[in-house]
């Protein structure tokens, strides 16, 4: 934000534009679930949306391309609730969100996930 605060017009749309398709993306693979936690104990999708998982999904998604995305869909899922069962992975949505250290490991986890699905 810091670097961000006198952006001009143009600076803005292009952060604007980022945002959009990332977020986009986040829909485009998850659906109505975008930005939920999964419970493998009732295994099902919590309402509730979560900063954490905003986080994880907006940030996460920023450097993969749609197409890539929407072919492998179904595999992000599955390996996304897979984390669920992750004590590493849980504790960085669960306990201190706003850490930076948390916040670069939980996308940092996500990220790998998603690229090793894509490769």
């Amino acid at each position: 934000m810091l670097a961000h605060r006198k952006a001009d017009d143009a600076q803005l749309r292009l952060l604007e534009d980022s945002f959009v398709r990332a977020l986009r993306k986040a829909r485009m693979v998850f659906d109505t679930h975008t930005f939920q936690r999964w419970q493998p104990e009732k295994v099902e999708w919590r309402k509730q949306v979560l900063a954490a998982l905003f986080d994880v999904q907006m940030f996460g998604f920023m450097d993969f391309e749609e197409i890539d995305l929407l072919n492998n869909k179904d595999a992000i899922v599955s390996a996304f609730k897979d984390k669920f069962e992750d004590p590493i992975f849980r504790k960085s949505i669960d306990a201190a969100t706003n850490t930076p250290s948390l916040f670069k490991e939980r996308v940092n986890i996500f990220q790998e996930m998603v690229q090793e699905i894509i490769n």
